[in-house]
């Protein structure tokens, strides 16, 4: 299974903690789960260290939305729209797109 986790970094510590806490969470529940992360290309080596493909890929099976504080009002709708269209990319060929809240 390959696990597709968006609105994670490693600029931010606490976006850097919630990734790396789902990936370290969902690698324990399901054996065998490959992990592939959207980050910023100044990331990609901390992404490829901690164990993640920093490459954007279609082939996932399910995604794991840790965005949490980007879908706020501060941010406008721009990136509720994004995620909108990503849902009904993913949720319209089968694959679950689920949403963890930071708070």
């Amino acid at each position: 299974m390959k696990i597709l986790i968006l609105g994670g970094g490693f600029e931010n510590k606490g976006a850097e903690a919630m990734l790396r806490t789902v990936q370290a969470e969902l690698a324990r529940r399901l054996e065998g789960a490959a992990f592939r992360a959207e980050v910023k290309a100044r990331e990609g080596r901390a992404a490829a260290a901690a164990g993640l493909d920093p490459e954007w890929v279609d082939d996932v099976s399910a995604v794991v939305d840790v965005s949490g504080f980007a879908y706020g009002d501060d941010w406008g709708e721009e990136p509720a729209k994004k995620a909108w269209l990503l849902v009904n990319h993913f949720e319209g060929s089968g694959r679950p797109y689920v949403f963890l809240p930071q708070a």
